[in-house]
């Protein structure tokens, strides 16, 4: 879920706890990673293909194949785009 701080308008991405499956699923969050993955590897020119984001209780588990073979798989927390990136970016740039 992305929240929002009235006083600021800085926005961070959350784990949603609500009960309800269609916000719990995190649909339009996961897809929100998966275009942050896919910027990252156009953004630095990786020869890497996303292959799933799934939601966990803290933020995403994130599996990639890198080159032809290497299945990279890496958990990003639920933060600020920004600490999103960089989570992203660390991971991609160990492999």
């Amino acid at each position: 879920m992305l929240v929002r701080c009235a006083a600021c308008g800085y926005s961070s991405l959350v784990a949603s706890d609500d009960s309800d499956s269609a916000v719990a699923g995190g649909d339009l969050d996961t897809r929100r990673v998966e275009r942050l993955v896919r910027t990252v590897v156009d953004d630095k020119q990786m020869r890497c293909e996303l292959q799933g984001v799934v939601r966990t209780p803290t933020g995403w588990r994130v599996t990639a194949l890198v080159g032809q073979r290497h299945v990279v798989r890496f958990d990003v927390k639920a933060a600020g785009f920004a600490a999103m990136r960089a989570d992203i970016e660390r991971a991609l740039a160990a492999t």
